[in-house]
């Protein structure tokens, strides 16, 4: 079987070019029977403030990333965990572009698209327009407000890809 990880992130903004930055990593483990295995999580302090509009959507603020560390500081890790799994993540093109600037600024390799399943893709048409709602709503499955989003994206992964596990 394919070692799979689901991810999500938070960024400060929405552009990685103008300098916009991870600020969370999620990432968990999928293994048979839609069970979890190891999880990597952690804070990263961006080069610069987030926008008004990144605290609101993810209620992480510029004070708790104050103390945490750069991605430089944890890109081994991160990548040691990942190492040759297939990411599973959702609107991959988003995702992918903050990872690959920040890993490309750490002078890493960055992750080809063949690496990464879009849960986007998976679903028809009609369903896109209502992003990650019509993805939750396809699948028929509710979103939980108690969850990590690497835990819904694992969720979603189930229900859209491997429904026996």
């Amino acid at each position: 079987m394919t070692r799979r990880i689901a991810i999500d992130i938070e960024t400060s903004g929405l552009d990685p070019e103008a300098g916009d930055g991870i600020i969370m990593i999620w990432a968990l483990e999928l293994l048979n029977e839609q069970q979890v295995g190891s999880a990597f999580q952690t804070l990263i302090k961006p080069s610069r403030s987030l926008i008004p509009a990144a605290v609101e959507l993810t209620g992480i603020t510029n004070e708790m990333l104050a103390m945490a560390p750069s991605f430089a500081e944890i890109v081994d890790e991160f990548l040691h965990f990942i190492a040759d799994a297939e990411l599973v993540c959702i609107n991959a093109p988003f995702e992918v572009a903050f990872l690959n600037r920040a890993l490309a600024d750490s002078q890493n390799p960055t992750i080809p698209q063949v690496r990464v399943m879009d849960l986007f893709n998976k679903i028809p048409q009609e369903f896109h327009k209502e992003g990650i709602d019509g993805i939750f709503k396809y699948a028929c499955i509710e979103p939980n407000p108690l969850s990590k989003p690497s835990e819904d994206v694992a969720r979603l992964y189930w229900a859209l890809i491997d429904p026996v596990g």
